[in-house]
């Protein structure tokens, strides 16, 4: 017989405080191999998909170093379907998603976003996602909203490349935000000492339409 009466009951998922919005660290990507195959992107079988025929990625980040290092955190990369830009005629959701996959690879290979040279455009190259499995690069946290009686969670809101300011290397500290400051009789005030600012596509989430 086993014994659960002095088990406590606390939804099994720890009691860590969130990661601080606006807090950079070195992190590791690993995408979930559960799913169908999209040769365009890969050989492996790690593609879910809606009804909708919306397909993305699972990832797990986790990080290295500093006072959250091995928190970890989850998040969808969205690859396929949903809307169309009438203008170009491109899917938003894998246009948000390839420039994700973009920055990460030049986070992790040491370019600069705007490094266009032969040699950067080389690195970039991958023969599929699978590759990307256990890259680390600088990453952008925040914290996102719960809904629907979801708690809130960290995600990813961008990441920083060579040359950028806050950009930290392998082996640096993790930047975590400055606290507010109260001032006397006043209400507290954000600083802004870690130049934090959300990629683009960090607002979109990973709605699956």
């Amino acid at each position: 017989m086993i014994d659960f009466s002095n088990v406590t009951s606390g939804g099994g998922g720890g009691d860590f405080e969130l990661i601080p919005a606006g807090t950079i660290a070195r992190t590791i990507l690993t995408i979930k191999r559960d799913g169908e195959v999209l040769k365009e992107y890969s050989q492996e079988p790690m593609f879910k998909s809606s009804e909708r025929g919306t397909k993305w990625i699972e990832c797990e980040f986790v990080v290295v170093g500093g006072p959250y290092n091995k928190r970890r955190f989850w998040q969808n990369i969205m690859l396929d379907g949903g809307r169309i830009d009438p203008e170009t005629g491109i899917c938003y959701t894998k246009k948000i998603g390839l420039e994700t996959i973009k920055d990460i690879i030049d986070s992790a290979k040491g370019l600069s976003k705007s490094d266009i040279s032969p040699e950067a455009m080389q690195t970039r190259n991958i023969n599929g996602l699978e590759d990307m499995d256990g890259m680390e690069f600088c990453a952008k946290i925040g914290i996102e909203k719960g809904t629907n009686g979801y708690a809130d969670k960290n995600k990813l809101v961008g990441t920083l490349c060579v040359g950028e300011n806050q950009y930290i290397g392998s082996g640096q500290p993790t930047n975590t935000p400055t606290p507010p400051t109260t001032p006397p009789g006043g209400n507290s005030t954000p600083q802004q000492g870690n130049g934090f600012k959300p990629a683009p596509w960090a607002n979109k989430g990973d709605n699956k339409e």
